[in-house]
């Protein structure tokens, strides 16, 4: 017996996918602080220090495997010093 992976879809309807603007798959500092700016009203300096963090590789975006670390870890974790603390910006 053959089990298949149901086929991924192109960025659609998942909150990454709404925050990529351009559906590149990944979010860039420039998009995320727009959805925090916009969506929750939070001051732009703290939506671009909530970047800063979230981006754990440094490379001015945010990929599907940070982003679901910091979903996880916002989700799963009681730890305030974690990246994914900051998902929805600071507190």
């Amino acid at each position: 017996m053959t089990v298949r992976r149901p086929r991924t879809r192109r960025c659609r309807s998942s909150p990454r996918c709404r925050a990529s603007v351009n559906g590149d798959n990944e979010i860039s500092r420039e998009e995320y602080t727009r959805f925090l700016t916009d969506v929750w009203s939070l001051e732009e300096a703290d939506a671009v220090q909530a970047f800063r963090i979230l981006d754990t590789s440094g490379d001015d975006t945010v990929s599907r495997p940070e982003f679901l670390q910091a979903i996880r870890q916002y989700f799963l974790l009681n730890d305030p010093d974690a990246p994914g603390s900051l998902f929805f910006g600071p507190a």
